[in-house]
């Protein structure tokens, strides 16, 4: 139960400074319209455009440190 009741307050009414004072909610419906569903990313998705990076955070910070 307080895990919903801290979602609810997150996620619907607390404001967030990065989403310019909005909550996660309201940019979320912002942006539904323009969020693609996924058959529409599988149709348009091309392998040889657009490779995945695997991201590894310690190799990544090893690779720093050198």
């Amino acid at each position: 139960m307080k895990l919903r009741d801290w979602e609810e307050y997150y996620n619907k009414q607390r404001s967030h400074s990065a989403l310019q004072g909005k909550t996660p909610w309201e940019k979320y419906k912002e942006l539904k319209n323009t969020i693609p569903c996924l058959s529409e990313v599988q149709r348009n998705y091309v392998l040889s455009k657009e490779p995945f990076v695997m991201q590894n955070y310690k190799h990544d910070q090893r690779l720093k440190s050198l």
